[in-house]
């Protein structure tokens, strides 16, 4: 599910309004990112394993010669 990215942010905001907005989404992300560091991290090393060469690990596996 992708939401409507221009339903959901009004343009012409006041400027107070649109740093707590960003403020309010920062530290959400910091919160989910701190609540699910184990998940993201073996989500991360698996997608680096599925895509890096191992034998030559500066590369990708889909990278051609």
């Amino acid at each position: 599910m992708i939401p409507e990215f221009d339903t959901l942010f009004p343009q012409n905001i006041p400027d107070s309004c649109a740093r707590a907005l960003s403020e309010f989404l920062y530290r959400l992300a910091l919160v989910c990112e701190q609540q699910y560091e184990r998940e993201l991290r073996r989500d991360s090393d698996r997608r680096y394993r599925d895509t890096m060469d191992p034998d030559q690990p500066w590369r990708r596996k889909n990278d051609t010669p």
